[in-house]
């Protein structure tokens, strides 16, 4: 069987969706997280522990408009410079991995809808990769109406139906014949594991279907600290809230997103308090021109 690797969000996570199908005719690695935008995604590409599965795929999928969207207009009021900035460093990375990558643009009609969706476009193309246009195919087709009763989730037929085509197409899909020399900013990982500890930690391990970490509860009296990072600033910030006792939430994507707890990161000069929703999350700081990542 082919190999896929899936980023996106939460269209990609729904269990009767995108991902179903995919996996009817490939070994999928999902390494999509609802509610969250392309500098997940880009996170995910550069974990040290994803790199096997990203250099032995025949096809990575990425799918980021929708959120990419609801960050611009609900979430955290993202502007269009920092969401083409973000972009920049996904479409690259992608690009120098040498496989073959599919930009799956789904449709969702929202403020600035067509200028987000062109920069996926315009991205794309110039980095050489293909992209499955359902916002166009919608259009084209004069179905938009349809389309916008359904929201940021498409039907889960709709997405079973895209994931179809390109699996069964698969081989369609080629390596970017576009020849550029990258030149990107530094990224850099920092996990709790590498981090100077500050009193005792628990140390949980939660699991599902889809996610196995590693988390260090923080708690009032403990803290972490960041070692040879000099220089480097915050673009994004990975958590997962879990039960007092270790455990998974149960509570609804809704009901869980509105329960939020609090990561309070400092230095000598400033400090900026993070709101974590109560579940595996991914947070964003205003990028600049490096990343650290705590998990």
């Amino acid at each position: 069987m082919k190999n896929i690797v899936l980023l996106g969000g939460s269209n990609s996570v729904m269990v009767n969706g995108l991902q179903k199908v995919l996996k009817e005719y490939a070994n999928v690695i999902n390494l999509a997280l609802g509610g969250t935008t392309s500098l997940q995604n880009l996170y995910e590409l550069k974990r040290e522990k994803n790199q096997e599965a990203i250099q032995n795929a025949d096809l990575i999928i990425t799918e980021s408009v929708i959120i990419k969207l609801d960050n611009h207009n609900i979430r955290e009021n993202l502007s269009l410079s920092i969401i083409f900035k973000n972009l920049q460093y996904l479409y690259a990375t992608l690009y120098t991995f040498n496989r073959p990558v599919c930009i799956l643009i789904l449709p969702y009609r929202f403020k600035n809808y067509q200028i987000v969706i062109n920069m996926h476009r315009f991205l794309a193309n110039y980095y050489g990769l293909y992209i499955v246009d359902m916002q166009k195919h919608y259009q084209n087709n004069e179905i938009i109406q349809f389309g916008n009763k359904f929201g940021a989730h498409q039907l889960a037929v709709v997405n079973r139906n895209a994931g179809k085509e390109i699996a069964k197409n698969i081989d369609i899909f080629k390596i970017s014949k576009k020849s550029f020399d990258i030149n990107m900013p530094e990224f850099k990982i920092v996990t709790s594991e590498n981090m100077q500890r500050n009193s005792n930690f628990k140390i949980f391990n939660p699991n599902n279907s889809m996610y196995n970490e590693i988390v260090y509860c923080l708690e009032k009296g403990n803290s972490l600290s960041f070692n040879d990072c000099d220089g480097y600033e915050i673009i994004g910030m990975h958590s997962w809230n879990l039960e007092n006792s270790g455990e998974i939430t149960k509570l609804g994507f809704g009901i869980a997103s509105a329960h939020c707890a609090s990561i309070h990161l400092r230095n000598k000069n400033n400090g900026i308090v993070k709101p974590t929703q109560n579940s595996i999350y991914f947070a964003k700081f205003k990028p600049n021109q490096r990343l650290i990542v705590i998990l």
